[in-house]
């Protein structure tokens, strides 16, 4: 059977490595990006291992949502992670969007 959360927190991991790599050749948009995607995909791992679920029919998982039940569900309600870790998605999602808007 597949481990879909492990997957995930496989990805989250490379883009991790992907992100540093970027930083180290100077290519600040992708490693933006990388930063970002890889905090999302630990995010739904922590959520998956919580037992959380997207409500999606598809089992697609939102930005928005996740974001919204990683911050409600696992930091202010069940107190699983640091409350300094809030806002990291929303941080790097937009910086992200920044450098994404002066790199074209």
């Amino acid at each position: 059977m597949i481990d879909r959360a492990r997957i995930l927190l496989v990805k989250a991991e490379e883009n991790l490595d992907a992100a540093e790599s970027e930083l180290a050749q100077r290519r600040y948009n992708t490693c933006a990006s990388r930063c970002y995607y890889a905090c999302f995909q630990a995010a739904i791992y922590a959520l998956m291992k919580a037992g959380i679920r997207p409500p999606s029919r598809t089992g697609e998982w939102g930005h928005d949502f996740v974001q919204a039940e990683f911050n409600g569900q696992l930091i202010n309600r069940r107190k699983l992670y640091q409350s300094n870790l809030r806002d990291a998605l929303q941080q790097t999602y937009a910086l992200r969007v920044t450098l994404s808007a002066y790199s074209g």
